[in-house]
């Protein structure tokens, strides 16, 4: 079985300029999760910046980007 291969990134720019388009996806109803992801949501719900970043957060806004 292959695995699909990671791809390392660097963030260019600060965590609430690339967080902001992904939060309007979300907000007109243009993402939708299969299943249950509790960390995630908890995540996306607390943060606010100036907090140290949280893993499942980044990896979403990298992803949606």
């Amino acid at each position: 079985m292959l695995m699909a291969g990671v791809l390392p990134v660097t963030a260019k720019h600060g965590k609430r300029l690339r967080e902001e388009p992904v939060a309007q996806l979300y907000e007109q109803g243009r993402v939708h999760h299969v299943g249950e992801w509790p960390v995630l949501e908890q995540q996306m719900v607390t943060w606010v910046a100036g907090m140290d970043s949280p893993d499942r957060m980044d990896a979403a806004v990298h992803a949606l980007t």
